[in-house]
């Protein structure tokens, strides 16, 4: 299972960390990689746009409300029996080609 979040630095918080223990739980080996990139406006034009191309190629993309994601979550928190990554992949979108 691979697992990508992409957070501001306010969505980077202890509530956060709690909700991903709870999402490995049972898991017997875990890797965090953490990747810190550059702000779009830090970036040159042609570096947003590549980033911007190969982001739509990406075959792990999920489009969903915040609403949508805040239920998931709530849902995930009061069911033990809830297993999010697989009604995760009920908003997975197609990459562009």
């Amino acid at each position: 299972m691979q697992i990508t979040y992409q957070l501001s630095e306010q969505e980077f918080t202890y509530d956060f960390f709690k909700a991903l223990k709870k999402t490995l739980k049972g898991k017997k080996k875990v890797e965090f990689s953490v990747k810190v990139e550059d702000s779009p406006y830090k970036m040159s034009k042609e570096d947003f746009e590549n980033m911007v191309l190969a982001s739509e190629k990406s075959e792990n993309q999920y489009l969903l409300t915040s609403n949508e994601f805040d239920s998931l979550v709530k849902q995930f928190e009061d069911d033990e029996t809830f297993n999010p990554v697989s009604e995760i992949e009920k908003f997975k979108i197609k990459p562009t080609q």
